[in-house]
């Protein structure tokens, strides 16, 4: 049963993807906040590459009236990475710096690019360098902690998770990732706590319902683990690994019936997912 847990979590958990999906191009000092797994989808929105368009057109026009106001290109840059262009957003949040140097939300967002880009120690240097202009801006804080993540340096991530949280008690992400290093130390209590708190913040969010059930799996409260998959299942279309870790605590619990539908309905997504498949022949092996 271990083997299989541990071998279901390694597939489930790249902070490097996160640092890819979870960070939101800054356009000013505003509360971070996170799209992605963490998203909200506004009702009624134009199509984004119609959306983006306009935006670029809109700032280009500003930037034409005030060719040195550095925020414009930030905002450019901003309208430019969310559509991912991310050239034209290097240049404008580069030009946004040279226009003003302590510009620490345009040395952030440039970051945010490079981290797209797979340019991790550029990213870094930006990072640094937004910190030294204002120690207190979590999402730096929060950027660089998943770069350290992704280089498995935890103790260096838990403390920029610590002060992202410090200075943004309302950023469900900082809570989730510092929830899954302190899961994998092995300290569940305070994982548990962690994912509580991106719960409260993101009631919609797949994500830490899962962290949450590993959590409490760790703590052997399987029936909470149990309903917390079915959660995240629910939250996350063809989410197989919440399914197959239901499957894992119904077993604990010794409800054959309840793993075997669990595994069916992973498998009914990935036909081929070892860990399901794995659990599902144990089951009837059980039951035969």
């Amino acid at each position: 049963m271990t083997d299989i847990k541990n071998r279901v979590r390694s597939l489930l958990f790249c902070p490097l993807a996160q640092a890819c999906g979870l960070l939101l191009f800054l356009t000013g000092c505003q509360s971070p906040v996170i799209d992605g797994e963490f998203g909200t989808t506004l009702g009624n929105a134009p199509p984004a590459a119609e959306a983006h368009e306009k935006n670029v057109a809109s700032l280009s026009r500003v930037i034409q009236h005030s060719p040195d106001d550095p925020s414009a290109y930030n905002m450019r840059g901003t309208a430019y990475g969310e559509a991912k262009s991310y050239n034209k957003a290097l240049a404008d949040f580069s030009r946004a710096i040279e226009l003003d140097p302590s510009y620490f939300q345009a040395y952030t967002n440039r970051a945010l690019v490079y981290v797209r880009l797979r340019q991790f120690e550029k990213a870094r240097a930006d990072f640094d360098q937004a910190l030294v202009l204002n120690s207190e801006y979590p999402i730096a804080y929060y950027g660089r902690a998943l770069l350290h993540r992704s280089e498995k340096k935890q103790a260096l991530a838990l403390a920029d998770l610590n002060k992202a949280v410090e200075f943004a008690p309302d950023h469900a992400g900082a809570f989730f990732n510092r929830g899954e290093i302190y899961l994998a130390r092995g300290e569940n209590n305070l994982a548990l706590a962690d994912f509580n708190s991106a719960i409260d913040l993101e009631p919609n969010s797949a994500a830490p319902y899962f962290g949450r059930g590993l959590a409490r799996m760790e703590l052997s409260n399987y029936k909470e683990a149990y309903d917390d998959f079915y959660v995240a299942a629910r939250h996350k279309k063809g989410f197989y690994q919440a399914w197959t870790y239901r499957g894992l605590v119904a077993e604990k619990q010794n409800a054959p019936v309840e793993a075997a539908r669990a595994y069916e309905r992973a498998l009914s997504i990935k036909p081929r997912y070892q860990p399901a498949l794995d659990g599902l022949s144990r089951v009837k092996n059980a039951q035969s």
